[in-house]
């Protein structure tokens, strides 16, 4: 996904203010979800889909499709998106396409490979908020800026700064209606940057005038006429409130470090480092302080090394960040550990996940601690649940702790323990053959249907007196399984057992 923290915001003066695509999604806090397409073009015009009327502008560039993408009917399937806005793209090619779907849904995969091949940038609501529509058109069809020559009165200088003062986007615009030249506000570690860098949206004539602002950013000014003192005094004005711009997220990350580095200590082994870390936290409110969950993300079948789960951490809390902008995401013991809050909702965090990590993965969720102390209970939980979903076969899924039941207990005895009691229990029947493996399938079905004959030999596809048959050669290994129940909840035990150490059977019924 783009990232717009790194894209200079532009703004030039004229009879309609420029409003780039990377400025137009901070503005409306909707998300880029194209890696890859320019998001420095500037929107002039916004052509909505929805307005059925036949003297609808064709879009072109420069022009903001817009469209909300609903179904044709309450609660049916949303229609497909390529073949609504595919000719859009390749016939029209416009300057940016924003979605806004009926109903919270993330972009189709085909959709933004589509849009990419196209070179279109895509702006995604996630969140579907009405009025989306009307605060975009407002933001890119403002109303002229005034003609050149009519200088803004000194005392309107302070008040119009302090309005925009929420927003760098929005300060920005303001500077540049007051020197009138396009203005770029560059906040990153390499400070200032040379004329003409892609992003911005803007050309440049002569040689450009760059403010620094501090270590970690500058102001662009792209013309080459020397500022005036009161434009320098404009400048001085909002050096501060930009400053701060850039400030605050420095000072967030370094608060997200600190929180990071108690978490991994609270969910060590080190007592008194564990307790060291509590009260520091505690002390300066690194956590909310409302029920968090733990969740635990482990690599499938991959090799991976600690750069790589460092780059699998990064992915993970990108997508987290979406959820729970306070989630905080560490590398613990070959696994990848976040702590959301608790009235998250899980499955749609690790659906997300899923698609935009590139490995198999398993997910294990603990239970809610409504207490610091309650994090490293909840962490191994979680531990557990990924790891028992990994070997029963749920890959790509969310495995809960509290849906686990027995094999929680289970996977806590020893390995060796578990195979001896399966080979001593289950006999020829855990053995890799395929009378073995078919006598398995019989098993699970019976634990699934409580050993209703009809409903198994339904799902089997065979007759009653068949699986009559095949249960009786069963019994001939493990003994009495249909009129005996304790030696039945004997067996079906060894079964779940023989499923956490064996990845060739399928999902334990």
């Amino acid at each position: 996904m783009a990232d717009r923290g790194d894209v200079p915001l532009a703004a030039e003066p004229g009879s309609c203010p420029a409003v780039t695509v990377a400025t137009l999604a901070a503005q409306t806090e909707t998300v880029i979800v194209t890696e890859r397409a320019d998001t420095g073009h500037i929107i002039r015009r916004v052509v909505d889909l929805d307005d059925r009327d036949d003297e609808m502008p064709v879009p072109g560039e420069g022009d903001l499709v817009l469209m909300t993408w609903r179904p044709d009917r309450v609660d049916g399937p949303m229609p497909d998106l390529v073949a609504l806005l595919g000719p859009v793209l390749h016939h029209h090619g416009p300057g940016a396409v924003m979605v806004c779907p009926a109903r919270p849904l993330n972009p189709p995969a085909a959709f933004v490979s589509e849009a990419e091949r196209c070179g279109v940038a895509v702006l995604w609501d996630r969140e579907s908020r009405p009025g989306l529509t009307e605060r975009v058109r407002r933001l890119v069809e403002r109303p002229r800026d005034p003609e050149p020559g009519s200088e803004p009165a000194a005392a309107d200088i302070p008040q119009r700064l302090l309005r925009a003062a929420a927003s760098p986007a929005e300060l920005v615009l303001v500077l540049s209606e007051m020197v009138k030249a396009p203005v770029d506000f560059i906040a990153d570690d390499t400070g200032a940057r040379t004329a003409g860098r892609a992003g911005t949206g803007v050309g440049s004539r002569g040689t450009d005038i760059t403010v620094r602002l501090g270590p970690r950013s500058s102001l662009v000014i792209r013309r080459a006429r020397p500022l005036g003192e009161s434009e320098h005094e404009m400048i001085e004005l909002a050096r501060p409130l930009l400053a701060l711009h850039t400030r605050l997220p420095t000072m967030g990350d370094e608060r997200a470090m600190e929180a990071a580095r108690a978490l991994k200590d609270i969910l060590g082994d080190d007592l008194a480092l564990r307790e060291q870390a509590v009260r520091r936290s505690r002390r300066l409110t690194l956590f909310s302080g409302l029920p968090a969950v733990a969740i635990a993300v482990e690599v499938f079948s991959v090799s991976v090394n600690m750069a790589g789960l460092q780059r699998l951490r990064a992915q993970i809390h990108s997508v987290c960040l979406r959820f729970d902008g306070a989630s905080v995401t560490i590398v613990k013991e070959g696994l990848c550990v976040v702590l959301l809050r608790a009235d998250v909702d899980l499955t749609a965090v690790a659906r997300d996940i899923c698609r935009a990590v590139p490995v198999p993965i398993a997910i294990g969720s603990g239970d809610p601690a409504s207490d610091v102390r309650g994090y490293t209970g909840s962490f191994r939980q979680a531990r557990r649940a990924a790891a028992v979903g990994s070997r029963t076969g749920a890959i790509n899924r969310l495995t809960r702790h509290a849906d686990l039941g027995v094999l929680a207990i289970l996977y806590q005895l020893p390995e060796h323990v578990r195979r001896v009691f399966v080979a001593e229990t289950l006999g020829s029947i855990a053995d890799n053959t395929d009378d073995a493996l078919e006598q398995r399938r019989v098993l699970r079905l019976l634990l699934a249907t409580d050993c209703n004959i009809s409903e198994s030999a339904r799902r089997l596809y065979i007759h009653p007196n068949t699986l009559r048959g095949k249960i009786t050669r069963i019994e001939t290994i493990v003994g009495p399984i249909m009129s005996d129940p304790e030696h039945r909840l004997t067996v079906f035990t060894a079964l779940r057992m023989f499923a956490l150490d064996n990845k060739t059977d399928d999902l334990v019924g």
